[in-house]
């Protein structure tokens, strides 16, 4: 089994969608095990994602806000990073 680690920015029922592929088995049923977290106070997914320590993170559009106020653009995606399920 494959760890995939999944990261929110904050515990939410929006989230909901996300949190029942995981209790439902749907990523058991595909071979991953999924660790699932919420991203520490004070700290953003992009970070984790940019990192590698996540493979998948959710998070609101407003999170992306303050970045495009500084005109600061990244590339999340790794494209030799990605499997399909």
């Amino acid at each position: 089994m494959k760890n995939l680690n999944i990261m929110v920015s904050k515990h939410s029922v929006f989230y909901s969608p996300l949190i029942g592929v995981i209790a439902g088995g749907f990523l058991k049923e595909h071979g991953y095990e999924a660790n699932y977290s919420i991203v520490p106070e004070n700290e953003t997914v992009s970070t984790y994602l940019l990192s590698g320590e996540v493979d998948v993170a959710q998070a609101a559009v407003s999170a992306n806000w303050s970045f495009m106020e500084q005109k600061y653009e990244f590339i999340i995606t790794n494209p030799k990073k990605i499997n399909y399920i």
